[in-house]
């Protein structure tokens, strides 16, 4: 119910034995269903939950090869939220990141893949006066009571932008959360897929979605916005 709870149970060894011991059953029944389903290899999108590990050791019970495509780009150089790592291998995004990894781990644990194609945005005349934000998921927000400075910052950013038609293209995850917040600041909210609003914009902006590596392949002007 509380951290301050929480770090009793952590100091109980009766309880994590318990959690030890429900991991290892959880491992056990995955390993079943690898094995009666014939899987071959695991790929995953994270091994930093306990529902991934445990799909991780499942696959090394079963000698499965398994590996992480890395979600988003890696803005910490301690690499908070990517070590320890689990996996076999974990495809990166650049070489830069592939070295930090593996000069880290002292192993050759990164790969770097060419996972954004030039071009993916087909680029139109460009309107004017017409500026893309790029919403990154508002749940990253919301689960760190961030919604209010999320929003100021759209705001300060609306009025710089006074004179523009500002776009603002929700995460695909995402509900209409925050829609009409949005629309009172000033931008206006699209439905429409994100690679055909963006094909005639003048700017593109966003904080942290791989649609900014995109659309920076296309040939578009990109601004990243700091966290």
């Amino acid at each position: 119910y509380s951290s301050q709870a929480l770090d009793k149970l952590l100091d109980n060894n009766v309880f994590l034995k318990e959690f030890d011991n429900s991991i290892k059953i959880d491992i056990k029944r995955v390993s079943n269903v690898l094995k009666i389903l014939k899987i071959r290899s695991i790929l995953l999108n994270t091994d930093q939950t306990i529902f991934s590990y445990i799909f991780v050791q499942a696959a090394k019970e079963n000698k499965l090869p398994n590996s992480v495509i890395a979600h988003g780009n890696f803005r910490s150089q301690h690499l908070v939220g990517v070590l320890p790592i689990y996996v076999d291998k974990i495809f990166v995004w650049t070489k830069n990141v592939e070295e930090i990894i593996n000069n880290t781990t002292r192993s050759n644990v990164a790969e770097h893949v060419d996972g954004i194609k030039n071009n993916i945005i087909l680029k139109n005349k460009f309107i004017k006066n017409k500026i893309i934000f790029a919403a990154s998921p508002i749940n990253l927000y919301a689960a760190r009571d961030y919604i209010s400075e999320y929003l100021s910052i759209l705001n300060r950013l609306s009025k710089i932008c006074i004179n523009y038609d500002l776009i603002f293209c929700p995460h695909p995850q995402d509900c209409n959360l925050i829609k009409y917040e949005i629309i009172r600041i000033g931008f206006k909210w699209s439905n429409r897929n994100i690679y055909k609003e963006a094909k005639d914009a003048k700017l593109i902006i966003g904080s942290h979605t791989s649609f900014l590596y995109e659309a920076e392949n296309s040939g578009f002007p990109v601004i990243q916005l700091k966290d």
